[in-house]
C-alpha cells in the first residue's frame, strides 16, 4: 500500500495517529533495550508511514499539518515520541513555509501541541543558542 491507497480508505488523522503511535512504539523499544538501540529492523509494509510521517513527502503542507496534529495527539503522554515529532515533522513543515508556524501557535490550546512547545523550548534553552527561533513565545 502506497500512501494515495491508503488516503482511498483512511483519513489523514488516522495516518497521524499511526505514525505517532509508530514511533512511539520504536521509541519504547529503543529504551527497552537500554542502548539506545532500535530492535527492530524497522522494515514491514507499513514502514511508508514512518517516511511519510517524518517528512511529509507526497502530502500539501495543509495534509501534512493535519497528520502531525493528530500524531501529536496520539502521543500526548510521551516526552519522547512528543520531541521528536516537534524536532522532526514539525520542524520540517515550517521549513517548508515558515507561516505554518502561526498555525502551530494557534494550537497551543491543544494539550499535545502545548506539550511539544514545552519540550522544544526546554531543549532550545539548554542548548543556549541564542534563542528559541520560531518556538518562541515572542514568535506567536
Amino acid at each position: 500500500m502506497n500512501l494515495r491507497e491508503f488516503l482511498a480508505v483512511q483519513s489523514l488523522e488516522t495516518l497521524g495517529r499511526r505514525y505517532g503511535e509508530r514511533l512511539r512504539d520504536r521509541l519504547d523499544a529503543a529504551n527497552a533495550a537500554h542502548d539506545g538501540g532500535v530492535i527492530a529492523d524497522g522494515l514491514d509494509s507499513d514502514s511508508w508511514i514512518d517516511e511519510v510521517g517524518f517528512n511529509g513527502e507526497g502530502l500539501t503542507d495543509d495534509e501534512y499539518f493535519v497528520v502531525i496534529l493528530a500524531a501529536l495527539d496520539a502521543v500526548a503522554g510521551h516526552r519522547g515520541a512528543l520531541w521528536c515529532i516537534g524536532d522532526g515533522p514539525m520542524d520540517h513543515l515550517v521549513g517548508r513555509d515558515d507561516r505554518l508556524a502561526q498555525r502551530f501557535h494557534a494550537e497551543r490550546g491543544r494539550e499535545s501541541v502545548a506539550a511539544a512547545f514545552r519540550l522544544m523550548q526546554e531543549y532550545l534553552d539548554g542548548l543556549d543558542a541564542g534563542g528559541r527561533g520560531w518556538w518562541g513565545d515572542e514568535f506567536a
